[in-house]
This record gives C-alpha cells, sequence and structure tokens, in this order.
C-alpha cells in the first residue's frame, strides 16, 4: 500500500472544511489500496495530524479530545473536538464546544469498506452554523438584546436533525440558521 499516497489525501481531504460557515453536509468518497484494518488504524493513529491538516493549531491533547485554535476572516477561534474509537469501520469526529456562538454542531464521520481487492474510504462533514438563540449564553452576556429578535434554539435542532436523517444519497451544501430579524446578516 502507498500509505505516503493515502495520508496526503485523507490530510488534504478529511477535514479541510469542518469549521466553515455555512457548511452543511458534503462527502468526499476515494478507494486506497490497503485493507480496511490497516486504514482505520493508520486513521486512529494520525488524529492529532488530521486535526493539523484543517489549519488549526492543535493546542492541547488529551486522549481522544484535541483543542484546537483556527484563524478565520470572522476572527480566531479555540475548538474542543473528540475523536470516537473505530467501530465496524466508522470513525467519528464531533465538535465537543466552541467560542465562536453560532458554531453549534460539527461532525466528521470516515467510513471504511472494502471494496474489492480496495478499501472505500467516505468522508462526510456536517456543520450547522446558527444566528443568536435565545439561550444563556446570549440572554446573560449581552442584556440589552431584545428576546423576541432571537430565535427559539429548538428551530436549531430541528434543523440538525433534518440534515442528520438526509438519505446517503443526498447532499446538503449550504445551511445557515437565522432569526427572522439577525441584524448581523443582510
Amino acid at each position: 500500500m502507498n500509505l505516503a499516497r493515502f495520508a496526503v489525501l485523507l490530510l488534504v481531504l478529511a477535514l479541510t472544511q469542518p469549521v466553515l460557515a455555512g457548511t452543511g453536509r458534503q462527502e468526499t468518497t476515494f478507494l486506497v489500496l490497503a485493507d480496511e484494518r490497516t486504514v482505520c488504524r493508520w486513521i486512529e493513529q494520525n488524529s492529532q495530524a488530521i486535526d493539523e491538516s484543517t489549519g488549526a493549531e492543535v493546542l492541547s491533547v488529551q486522549g481522544r479530545q484535541s483543542k484546537l485554535r483556527k484563524e478565520t476572516k470572522e476572527g480566531t477561534f479555540t475548538f474542543v473536538v473528540e475523536h470516537d474509537p473505530e467501530h465496524n469501520g466508522l470513525i467519528r469526529t464531533v465538535l465537543l464546544k466552541s467560542d465562536k456562538e453560532n458554531l453549534v454542531s460539527q461532525e466528521t464521520e470516515i467510513q471504511v469498506q472494502r471494496e474489492g481487492a480496495a478499501t472505500r474510504v467516505t468522508i462526510k462533514v456536517t456543520a450547522v452554523v446558527s444566528g443568536g438563540m435565545r439561550t444563556p449564553f446570549l440572554l446573560d452576556r449581552f442584556p440589552d438584546l431584545d428576546p423576541a429578535s432571537l430565535q427559539d434554539p429548538r428551530n436549531v435542532a430541528d434543523t440538525i436533525r433534518f440534515i442528520l436523517e438526509q438519505p446517503d444519497e443526498t447532499v446538503i451544501p449550504e445551511v445557515m440558521v437565522i432569526p427572522m430579524r439577525e441584524t448581523s446578516w443582510p
């Protein structure tokens, strides 16, 4: 197996988009000339390199959790992701917390499956960016905010559920959930 080629493909494709604003659900698939156990083991052993491939600075790693810092055009933010252990060829990375209040959900899913003499690697990225919500995070920090201009957090949760319930052949390339009276959006 050409591990170097696989490493480059994974580093370029795996997590290059996990925190981009407005990204809905995106999918990339490629074949690797290796057995699925080797591919899963490489992914699990190289989670820090995969994190670095996003362009984020790895601040710390504790077990399966990575604390990252990312520079974007909107500024710098810090977030924590957790790399779940491989289970039946499925490897997930989920957002645990972020200091960017409108990044409410992010998940990267890597599915590894045998396909003839090769292994099919499918990478799906789902992120939801929301506008203001009626939550203590905003209401406690900004007492002058008009709660009527914010949305019910249930609207964002329902959107996340809708995205996750789509069949595999459906891709939602962009999603942004904002209240009707959002002041920071044209």
